[in-house]
C-alpha cells in the first residue's frame, strides 16, 4: 500500500473539485441546481414564473366585454423587483394580482389575451420563462423545449387605469361562506332578457347576518348566514360578475376576504388578488315587503328532502307547469299535459293550517 502525502493547498483543491462535481443526493437538490443555473443565464428582460399562476389568472378573464377595443382584449404584465403584476379589465370587472418571480428588472407590456392563453397552455414545464422586448413590442414565452413569440403587444401606457384601493364600508367574510351563499340561491336568478335588474344575486350585510337573495318574480330564494358586521349595506352582483367571482372563490376556498363598498364600486381583497366590480344604479326589488304581505297566509311545512326531490324528478317526465296542493297533511304535486297525468303525494308535519 503506497502512502500519498498532500499539502493543505492540494487538499483544498480536491475538496473544491468534489463539491462542484458531486452528484446531488436528492431530486430536490438537482432541481435547485438546475434552477440556479437557469437564473444565472437570465438575460435582460427575462423572468421565470410558475405556469399555474398564469393559467389561473387567465381563467378569470374569460368574461367578454361589450366594448371590443384593443386594450380591453389584452392583459397588462408588469415585472418589477421580483414581482409580476397582472391586470385585466372588461370595464365592468377588473382584476389585479401580484406573484413572486425569479428575475429582476422593470418591464411592462400589454399582451393579447387570446394569444397569451394559447401560448401558456401549450407549454409543459411547471416553470416558464417570459422575455419582455419593449423595443420590438413582443413577448417571448418558453420552457425547456418550446419557444413562442407574441408580437404586436401594446405599450403599458395604453392599458386602462384600474380602480385603486377604494374607501368605503368594509366587512370581512370567509370565501367559503360567500361561495356557498351565492350557490344556494343562484338557481332562482332571472334569465329573462328584459329583467336585467334581476339577473344576479343581492347580498345584504345586516347587524347579525349576511343574506343572499335571488328571484325571477315567480320564485324567490333566500339563504342567511349568522355573522356580526360593523357596517350594514346591500350590493347587487350581476350574473356576469357572479361567474367571475365564483371562479376566484373556487381557487381560494378557505380565505378571509375584505369586502369594501363605495358609491360606484365593490372591491374584494384576498391574499395577492384584488377584484373590483362596477355597481349598477338599478335597485333590487324590496322582497321583504312582498314577503310580509303574504306571511299570514303561509305556514312552515316539514318534508323529507329526498322524497321531495324524487317526486319532482318523477313528475318532470311530463313537460308542464306543476300544480301544488295541500290537503290533510299531504302535499300533492301534479303535472298534466295532453291527457297525460302524473301525481305524487307527500306526507308533511305542520303546526298551522295551510290557507
Amino acid at each position: 500500500m503506497k502512502e500519498i502525502r498532500l499539502n493543505n493547498e492540494e487538499i483544498e483543491k480536491i475538496a473544491t473539485f468534489i463539491e462542484n462535481h458531486s452528484i446531488p443526493s436528492k431530486e430536490s437538490d438537482l432541481k435547485q441546481k438546475t434552477e440556479d443555473k437557469r437564473l444565472e443565464r437570465l438575460k435582460k428582460g427575462e423572468i421565470i414564473i410558475k405556469k399555474k399562476y398564469l393559467v389561473d389568472m387567465l381563467q378569470l378573464t374569460n368574461k367578454k366585454s361589450s366594448i371590443q377595443t384593443l386594450p380591453l382584449l389584452t392583459v397588462l404584465l408588469q415585472a418589477k423587483e421580483n414581482n409580476l403584476n397582472f391586470q385585466w379589465t372588461n370595464i365592468d370587472v377588473s382584476i389585479e394580482a401580484n406573484k413572486t418571480i425569479i428575475g429582476s428588472g422593470d418591464y411592462a407590456l400589454c399582451v393579447p389575451k387570446k394569444q397569451l392563453g394559447e401560448a401558456v397552455a401549450s407549454l409543459e414545464d411547471e416553470n416558464i420563462k417570459l422575455n419582455f422586448d419593449t423595443e420590438k413590442m413582443k413577448l417571448d414565452i418558453s420552457d425547456k423545449n418550446t419557444l413562442i413569440s407574441i408580437r404586436e403587444c401594446l405599450k403599458s401606457e395604453e392599458f386602462p387605469l384600474l380602480p385603486e384601493k377604494i374607501e368605503g364600508e368594509s366587512v370581512n367574510i370567509q370565501s367559503s361562506v360567500l361561495r356557498k351563499g351565492i350557490q344556494k340561491v343562484l338557481f332562482a336568478m332571472s334569465t329573462e332578457k328584459y329583467s336585467e335588474y334581476l339577473q344576479g344575486v343581492n347580498i345584504t350585510f345586516s347587524e347579525d347576518k349576511i343574506e343572499f337573495v335571488a328571484t325571477a318574480r315567480k320564485q324567490l330564494a333566500i339563504w342567511s348566514f349568522p355573522q356580526i358586521n360593523n357596517y350594514q349595506f346591500s350590493l347587487f352582483l350581476s350574473s356576469g360578475e357572479i361567474k367571475i367571482l365564483l371562479l376566484l372563490l373556487k381557487m381560494y376556498k378557505e380565505n378571509e376576504i375584505v369586502l369594501t363598498k363605495s358609491k360606484d364600486y365593490v372591491q374584494l381583497v384576498l391574499e395577492d388578488i384584488r377584484e373590483t366590480f362596477h355597481l349598477e344604479n338599478s335597485e333590487f326589488p324590496n322582497y321583504q315587503t312582498a314577503l310580509n304581505m303574504y306571511r299570514e297566509e303561509y305556514s312552515n311545512v316539514i318534508l323529507s328532502k329526498k322524497q321531495f326531490i324524487d317526486s319532482l324528478k318523477v313528475i318532470s317526465k311530463i313537460k308542464a307547469p306543476s300544480d301544488f296542493a295541500f290537503s290533510n297533511n299531504q302535499l300533492i304535486i301534479r303535472n298534466e299535459n295532453e291527457g297525460n297525468v302524473i301525481q305524487r303525494k307527500l306526507q308533511f308535519n305542520s303546526h298551522e293550517n295551510i290557507n
